[in-house]
């Protein structure tokens, strides 16, 4: 039960299946992984610095959580968390259950919650459906007519907001496979996989389809900060920022560079990315840093 509470503490006005009070949570396939979670969230952990994002703990929690919500909203779904670990959406009747991971900048994401937001709304289908990526998401070529737009200048310690055009589009591809929902021990259409693409835009030109999830799993990801003085983000207490302050000593906006950065200010420049290290400059755009951080993983 502690598990839940927290769960739904944040997840606003979410409400429970009157059913679900009669549910053993003993026999549930994802309470041994939500006791595994609120015992780990008690141990203590030393701050090493960059924030290496463990793929089998985000997996987990999410899933669990997913499952966990899945049994609330009916009283009877008792979902294997293995079967949700690609689910980053759950539409059941007036809700949508979505990871915060797709909807926050990526250094804002805490790698060991589980990490649900819940939105008013549906997508006009019966049934729970669960959202999850296509197997292989594809991202836009650049052909030598394009180099225009890969210029590969040096960062020049401004933080600017290049991408101001960016937006992200969630589109049906229409396949669905329907998922057991044990309760009968057979296959019911009441619950059902749905593929959805989340789309980078570029203004109104496609970018990229991305998978958020499997980049947050990356072993490659580190939450490693390197702030100036106008950065209003949560990282201004890490460590590694005060180091960067100590040496940069920024002013009016601008920061003296340790190391020589490539300034990054489109999507093209990133798909032909440069050899040298590069710096997105996409200030006060989520939606860009996301998407960057994701076509960066899926690019290798």
């Amino acid at each position: 039960m502690t598990y839940i509470d927290e769960l739904y503490r944040q997840l606003g006005n979410a409400t429970v299946d009157i059913r679900a009070a009669k549910v053993d949570l003993h026999a549930t396939h994802w309470v041994g992984s939500a006791f595994r979670e609120l015992n780990d969230d008690g141990e203590e952990g030393d701050d090493v610095g960059p924030t290496v994002w463990g793929k089998e703990r985000t997996s987990a929690a999410l899933a669990t959580g997913s499952a966990c919500i899945a049994m609330m909203e009916t009283g009877t779904f008792n979902f294997q968390p293995s079967d949700l670990s690609s689910v980053f959406a759950l539409c059941s009747a007036d809700s949508l259950y979505i990871a915060s991971a797709v909807l926050s900048d990526p250094a804002q994401v805490n790698s060991q919650q589980a990490g649900i937001i819940r939105v008013t709304g549906n997508i006009c289908r019966a049934g729970m459906a669960l959202m999850v990526p296509p197997k292989s998401p594809v991202m836009r070529d650049y052909e030598v007519d394009d180099c225009y737009l890969y210029q590969h200048h040096v960062f020049n310690g401004v933080f600017d907001d290049s991408f101001g055009g960016t937006s992200l589009q969630l589109t049906l591809t229409g396949w669905e496979q329907p998922l057991n929902i044990d309760t009968s021990g057979g296959i019911d259409v009441e619950a059902y996989y749905l593929e959805t693409v989340i789309s980078v835009y570029g203004r109104d030109k496609w970018i990229a389809d991305l998978d958020i999830l499997e980049s947050y799993r990356s072993d490659r990801l580190l939450q490693t900060f390197l702030a100036h003085q106008s950065c209003a983000c949560a990282c201004s207490s890490s460590p590694a920022v005060t180091e960067a302050h100590a040496r940069a000593k920024p002013t009016d906006g601008e920061v003296k560079m340790p190391l020589r950065l490539i300034s990054v200010g489109n999507f093209a420049e990133i798909i032909v990315a440069h050899s040298e290290p590069g710096i997105v400059t996409a200030s006060g755009k989520w939606q860009a840093r996301l998407a960057a951080t994701s076509i960066c993983i899926a690019k290798g």
